[in-house]
């Protein structure tokens, strides 16, 4: 893990997580872009799913749907003066 990309680092311990998981879960920025995919998103959607704009790999359009209104929420919540985290954890559900 010393080689994290600049816009993740500060999130060690939540790749940790991820990484410790049996599930997929990707780190997405209120960018709107992949940040970090654990090794099951990766083998689900492929090793080029970090640094993309998370609609170009997650194409179910309830997951975007989600994905979309829990970012807006966070910017809003920004705008209002509150403290807000700049990530969402996205657990993504897979049979």
């Amino acid at each position: 893990m010393s080689s994290l990309p600049s816009k993740i680092e500060n999130y060690s311990n939540l790749i940790l997580f991820l990484d410790a998981i049996p599930l997929p879960g990707v780190i997405i920025g209120t960018d709107e872009f992949v940040h970090y995919a654990n090794k099951k998103a990766r083998d689900l959607f492929g090793d080029l799913i970090q640094d993309r704009h998370y609609i170009t790999v997650m194409r179910d359009p309830e997951v975007s749907d989600a994905i979309e209104a829990v970012i807006k929420i966070l910017i809003q919540e920004k705008l209002d003066g509150q403290q807000v985290c700049q990530v969402l954890i996205w657990f993504l559900k897979y049979t």
